[in-house]
């Protein structure tokens, strides 16, 4: 009996830092009818931790939580996080007076390593919690993300403005939605649109567009899910949904639609796996379609950050003969700086630059210089959001090579293409 009362201290305890740990937290918070949880983010303990050892950073922990003890009542704790965080539970609902003073007294903290004063930027956010609080992980991942926003401001952040309810119910709201995501992706709940991109010389193709309907039946915009998708980590999987699907519609219809070309959105997760290309191209076989019917579209302003397993990737791809277009171009940092590096086969100008061409003359000259740019890489260009014949005209004038947009054709049902 004492060896397991033993055991299940030590269950609740870090093994190394010896603060409470997680489970500790959890159990505490479940007790508790209401609590404030308050996130301390350390993130200098990164590069102490790799100039003088680990044993700086678990120190470091030991005796911050050491001098922040005496401001806490006796139910009160500090929690050990991973990395260089930690967490307190105060009891009820903590007034902003008491944060304060929490924040003053740990920017006095001094920690001496070695002879040598150390004293790394603490950042401080919080909320209220009401007990049970479901997915504690995710509430503490909002408080890191607002505890970096403290380490700007100088001062500790609160999410009670949001209302910790409404985050609470934020987060289970986007717990719902993975849900109906992974539901979607076992019982294929997903559909496909197809919109036309006109070729100014007569041939056409088409881009799939994903969709997911909700229990009325009514259309969830892409925005309010695909985020939530790369959150959870679906993105790829819905990747490859899209890409089986659209090639089993092709052999399908190879016979009244032997040579038709569709143009698929690529999630940045997906350009960065490696195995991603193998993938694509099992499916390729599988489903017996000629890599060319294949245009891959990434967004510049994502996919290209991490080059270099982008850029492998992409360049996979085009080896088995698919075609590579950059969407939303113009959007990003320092686009053309990026695209000196990139070897892709299609440039899509965003429609930001494309809805007001008529009447902006800046508008105007941007979309000059790109379609000059693509020129000189031999990339053919789309341009996007044209929906009247002014735009259409103009557009044409610079040398586009292929038009979208609603005037050109609005998307239908991938079943109904002909």
């Amino acid at each position: 009996r004492v060896v397991s009362g033993r055991a299940r201290r030590l269950a609740y305890l870090d093994p190394v830092v010896h603060l409470p740990n997680l489970r500790a937290l959890n159990r505490a918070l479940q007790n508790a009818p209401w609590s404030t949880i308050c996130f301390l983010h350390v993130p200098g303990l990164e590069l102490l931790g790799k100039n003088y050892g680990v044993m700086l950073r678990i120190q470091y922990k030991q005796k911050l939580s050491h001098w922040i003890t005496p401001m806490l009542a006796s139910n009160e704790c500090v929690y050990q996080m991973s990395g260089h965080d930690l967490v307190l539970r105060l009891n009820t609902e903590a007034h902003q007076q008491r944060i304060e003073a929490l924040d003053k007294h740990i920017k006095q903290f001094r920690f001496i390593w070695d002879g040598l004063p150390l004293q790394p930027p603490v950042g401080v956010s919080y909320c209220c919690v009401r007990s049970p609080v479901s997915h504690l992980y995710l509430l503490l991942g909002e408080l890191s993300t607002s505890s970096d926003l403290s380490l700007t401001t100088n001062a500790p952040e609160d999410l009670q403005r949001r209302g910790a309810m409404h985050l609470q119910r934020d987060l289970k709201g986007r717990i719902a939605m993975m849900n109906r995501l992974q539901q979607a992706l076992e019982h294929d709940h997903f559909f496909l649109m197809a919109q036309p991109i006109f070729g100014v010389r007569g041939d056409v193709y088409h881009e799939i567009l994903l969709r997911l309907r909700d229990d009325n039946g009514d259309v969830i915009n892409p925005d309010n899910f695909l985020p939530v998708a790369h959150e959870f980590g679906l993105s790829s999987a819905i990747d490859l949904w899209v890409i089986e699907n659209t090639l089993r519609f092709m052999a399908a219809s190879r016979e009244y639609m032997p040579a038709h070309r569709f143009a698929i959105n690529l999630s940045p997760t997906s350009v960065c796996r490696a195995r991603f290309p193998a993938e694509v191209k099992q499916l390729l076989t599988q489903y017996q379609v000629e890599p060319w019917q294949l245009v891959f579209e990434v967004t510049e302003s994502n996919s290209l950050t991490n080059a270099e397993q982008a850029q492998l990737t992409l360049g996979q791809l085009q080896q088995f003969g698919c075609q590579i277009a950059i969407d939303d171009f113009g959007t990003g940092y320092a686009s053309y700086a990026r695209l000196k590096n990139v070897d892709a086969d299609i440039l899509k100008i965003d429609g930001s630059f494309i809805r007001n061409i008529v009447s902006n003359s800046l508008d105007y000259q941007i979309v000059a210089s790109i379609c000059h740019l693509a020129r000189m890489k031999n990339m053919q260009v789309v341009a996007e959001y044209v929906e009247s014949e002014e735009i259409r005209s103009v557009v044409l004038s610079l040398g586009i090579d292929y038009l979208q947009g609603y005037l050109i054709g609005e998307p239908q049902l991938l079943s109904e293409i002909q």
